[in-house]
């Protein structure tokens, strides 16, 4: 196993002991509960190496449990650079970036229809890059205005890294249980910095069970 995924598992752990040690502190809201959604959004990278700094589209796929103003998150994302190829062609493979965060929270609004959540956790991303050319498919000899794909060597790189996010939800006119959200992400490794603006609904499928 490499040594980021088990530094990342410990991290997981000790992040689940401390939420479950706030929830004896907390008091029951009607926020409490269960969440799921699906984030589609855009994405982009700062860094100073090549290939990079391009647009990415994507999705995350989200798990979410709130027990009074404390919100702990799952999350896997993934996003693919996008390029528009208006006469055909294209470079493979394409640059992406995927992952998996694990986050803690604090609702920062004590409405019951509405939510800002800032989170902050560890997460694992997973790179895949271009490397050395490799070769050259020929041109279509159709006689149509297009061009070859190019190929280039697969570089896969593990990093763990820091996810700071702001949530905003709201529910939608009068349900209980489905909100529409606007997120904004932040990744920060030892690679690149990676920002994210999403849109999704979140659906609240089952309430806290208190005793």
């Amino acid at each position: 196993m490499p040594k980021q995924v088990f530094v990342f598992l410990l991290l997981t752990i000790f992040s689940l002991k401390i939420f479950s040690q706030n929830n004896n502190l907390t008091l029951q809201s009607n926020k409490d509960g269960h969440y799921g959604g699906l984030y589609f959004g855009i994405a982009n990278s700062f860094t100073t190496q090549a290939n990079d700094g391009n647009a990415a589209v994507g999705f995350n796929l989200l798990y979410k449990y709130q027990v009074s103003r404390n919100v702990f998150s799952i999350k896997a994302f993934q996003y693919n650079m996008f390029r528009l190829y208006l006469f055909g062609g294209g470079d493979f493979p394409s640059t992406s970036f995927s992952g998996i965060d694990i986050l803690y929270g604090k609702d920062l609004l004590k409405s019951n229809k509405q939510s800002l959540i800032f989170s902050s956790g560890v997460s694992i991303s997973r790179f895949i890059n271009r490397g050395n050319f490799l070769y050259s498919t020929p041109s279509n000899s159709s006689g149509t205005l297009t061009y070859g794909n190019n190929y280039y060597e697969r570089l896969v790189d593990l990093k763990l890294g820091i996810p700071i996010e702001i949530t905003y939800r709201y529910y939608i006119l009068h349900s209980k249980r489905l909100m529409y959200v606007f997120n904004f992400a932040t990744n920060i490794n030892s690679r690149k910095v990676i920002s994210s603006f999403n849109f999704s609904f979140e659906y609240k499928f089952s309430r806290h069970s208190y005793r």
